[in-house]
């Protein structure tokens, strides 16, 4: 089965006070980590960056690779038209996995996880989606079937796909940490982002030092 990856950065970021995607954890605008965490999964074909609001200061935030980048014009309208553009550019694929750019801490194993443990059900057609929950908090990626991504015209407002879908079509994963559920909207969750990002790569040093 063709699987994409459609990275949403097209808002405005209005909470936030500026221009979300290009602030940075860890060195790196949190736009850039997430097109990384899907070009990072070799399966995920194409990789598509969805930008809206001051879209050619988002795309040039990311660095050359594989992905190809999309301008969703009615970005103002919501979530749904990021999504919408993002599905249309893909082209035709049979499931897609849906990223956002103001989630720094998801990365490529957390994807890779989201894939191997979702896309059973959905080729077997007993779920028509995927995605990782942290203690009852749903989260992303998102992993979407074919049922899901032929709805994408019905969509309206700031609202993703789930919200046609019935819940029980959506298989709900146990994350492993708190990684899908961490997003940035103020700069207080850019903080909190920075210092979960800082512990585990000290956590990381320290577990290979004792390896060594």
């Amino acid at each position: 089965m063709s699987v994409a990856a459609i990275i949403l950065a097209a808002g405005a970021a209005t909470r936030f006070g500026s221009l979300k995607q290009l602030a940075e954890v860890e060195g790196v605008p949190l736009v850039a980590r997430a097109v990384a965490a899907a070009s990072g999964v070799a399966v995920l074909d194409p990789v598509v960056l969805v930008v809206g609001a001051e879209g050619e200061r988002v795309a040039a935030a990311v660095p050359e690779g594989r992905h190809r980048t999309v301008t969703c014009e009615d970005w103002a309208d919501g979530l749904s038209a990021s999504l919408r553009s993002g599905i249309v550019g893909a082209g035709p694929v049979d499931a897609a996995m849906i990223l956002l750019a103001d989630q720094p801490l998801v990365s490529s194993a957390l994807v890779r996880r989201v894939l191997a443990d979702g896309m059973p059900a959905l080729a077997k057609g007993i779920h028509d989606a995927a995605r990782p929950v942290w203690e009852g908090r749903p989260g992303h990626p998102v992993l979407l079937g074919w049922r899901g991504l032929s709805r994408h015209r019905e969509l309206r407002g700031d609202v993703g796909i789930s919200s046609l879908l019935e819940p029980e079509r959506i298989l709900l994963l146990r994350s492993l940490d708190e990684s899908p559920v961490i997003d940035v909207d103020y700069p207080r969750d850019l903080r909190l982002a920075s210092n979960i990002a800082a512990q585990r790569a000290a956590a990381a040093r320290r577990k290979s030092e004792q390896a060594v």
